[in-house]
């Protein structure tokens, strides 16, 4: 994944699915902590690679982790 302010969407695949919820959590906070020492921003969605559904996102203003699938 490379780091810029315009691309604000990580595809994950079928093993996003396998993965716990708090698996989930310290992904997002880990790829949330990257962009942000790249970019000075951390919002992104994370997008199902196949059907473009949000499957969770970490929010601009409150860096809210939140994961829907």
């Amino acid at each position: 994944y490379e780091f810029s302010e315009s691309a604000n969407v990580v595809y994950v695949g079928e093993i996003w699915y396998s993965q716990t919820a708090v698996q989930k959590k310290d992904f997002l906070a880990f790829v949330a902590d990257l962009k942000k020492k790249s970019t000075g921003y951390h919002n992104f969605k994370v997008q199902d690679a196949y059907s473009d559904e949000v499957v969770a996102e970490v929010t601009a203003l409150s860096g809210a982790l939140k994961v829907y699938k």
